[in-house]
């Protein structure tokens, strides 16, 4: 399910979770995942409700995906600072983590957070809900080791960015074995647009062109 991308041609999708919650209950066996929840964005605690008011309407089929993003331009209108966009998202992963995990009231500290002792409700059925954090850096890769996370890339970045999925791979066990732990797993993400007629392919051309100026002028996240 496509990322928030706010305020420019290639921001697919404003509420992914709010979409798979219809997916969700028109299915039965597929998993849902965004691809990605911009989470410096968001609130930490309020990605943690939502996320689990999901994972409990479609009975543990959630699978989180959260990044830093890459863009300065989806910053700007949340007055949000780019530059500690590493620490705010890490600190963001560790709060919805803990209160998905906890059993009652889970206290929190930091500086997107401030100090907290709150308990989320409803509770999500996985116990964990799968996590995945998307990488188009080596600063991100590190990250998702550290947080214990599994790792999502999106194909034509690894190119770009490392040479391919098999650097991404090869890079992620490295990162995994030096930290103790062993790799997780490594998802992709495809860019995928579905047309029922002519019509509404050549309505849709704009949206693919702005990707694909996004994808070849190179990513830095």
């Amino acid at each position: 399910m496509g990322r928030r991308a706010p305020f420019f041609d290639a921001g697919v999708l404003s509420c992914p979770d709010l979409l798979l919650a219809q997916v969700a209950a028109k299915t039965e066996r597929i998993r849902l995942a965004p691809a990605v929840t911009v989470l410096p964005l968001h609130h930490p605690i309020r990605v943690a409700e939502q996320w689990a008011t999901l994972d409990l309407l479609s009975n543990g089929r959630v699978d989180f995906a959260a990044g830093r993003g890459y863009d300065r331009r989806e910053y700007a209108p949340f007055h949000v600072s780019f530059d500690d966009n590493q620490a705010i998202f890490e600190e963001g992963m560790e709060v919805v983590r803990q209160l998905w995990a906890a059993r009652g009231r889970s206290r929190t500290t930091g500086s997107t957070t401030g100090s907290t002792n709150v308990a989320i409700t409803p509770r999500p059925v996985q116990r964990p809900i799968p996590s995945y954090v998307a990488s188009f850096s080596r600063p991100s890769i590190e990250a998702c080791r550290t947080l214990g996370c599994n790792l999502i890339v999106a194909p034509f970045a690894a190119a770009m960015t490392f040479g391919g999925l098999r650097q991404v791979r090869d890079l992620y066990d490295e990162t995994c074995a030096r930290h103790g732990h062993r790799g997780g797993r490594l998802m992709c993400s495809y860019f995928l647009h579905f047309a029922d007629s002519p019509e509404e392919e050549a309505a849709a051309r704009p949206v693919r062109s702005a990707i694909t100026a996004m994808r070849d002028g190179g990513l830095s996240r």
